[in-house]
């Protein structure tokens, strides 16, 4: 039987939220190949499966300036106004002036052209292939009528830490972060020890398929 972590004492969540958590990671998921359904890796410019050899995207492109790229926050809004803006820019500056990209935005509703962090993009081609942004993360687990599930090793070491602390606590400053915005059926205490066997078991698939933290 897989033998759970001993859980830490004390958990302090540092008031990050989830792209904040991946840029900080790296950008690298875990997801399902699209050949055949094993481990991929996915860097935001190529999709490499550990099992098939299946490979997709651009091995090394530097970006250029004005090449379109993701943002890396999921619902941006507009610096100036607040309201919704698109989730793609163009970038401001070549790859390697700047640790983190930085892609333009026009705001659709005040006329705003703000900078906002943006992943190291994909090629046109990626993007033209139909290859979905998001998809479904290789490790994960049903838990009743639910689905537990992590990006990647770093944000498993993140769930486990929080989830299996006796005392968790909050951030001086209070928001939307990753950790408060975790569903409540995960955060029961009902939960919990099912979480944390769940938690255990896809650390130990991803030792045995290979997966890693870079």
């Amino acid at each position: 039987m897989t033998e759970i972590p001993t859980p830490p004492h004390r958990a302090r969540d540092p008031g990050k939220r989830l792209f904040q958590y991946l840029a900080e990671w790296g950008g690298v998921n875990w997801v399902n190949c699209p050949s055949c359904g094993g481990p991929a890796r996915d860097t935001h410019r190529r999709i490499t499966c550990i099992q098939c050899g299946y490979a997709f995207g651009a091995k090394e492109q530097r970006i250029r300036k004005g090449q379109l790229l993701m943002l890396q926050k999921g619902s941006p809004a507009c610096a100036k106004c607040k309201a919704p803006i698109p989730g793609r820019g163009r970038a401001l500056r070549p790859d390697g002036d700047d640790a983190t990209p930085m892609a333009q935005v026009k705001c659709p509703t005040c006329g705003h052209r703000g900078a906002y962090r943006a992943y190291a993009g994909r090629s046109t081609l990626y993007w033209s292939r139909g290859l979905p942004y998001r998809r479904a993360p290789y490790l994960r687990r049903p838990i009743g009528n639910y689905t537990l599930w992590v990006y990647n090793l770093d944000h498993l070491d993140a769930l486990e830490s929080w989830l299996g602390a006796t005392l968790r606590e909050r951030p001086d400053k209070r928001g939307l972060t990753m950790m408060a915005r975790l569903p409540r059926w995960m955060k029961a205490a009902s939960a919990r020890p099912k979480v944390l066997q769940a938690l255990a078991e896809m650390r130990e698939e991803a030792e045995r398929v290979g997966i890693t933290r870079d």
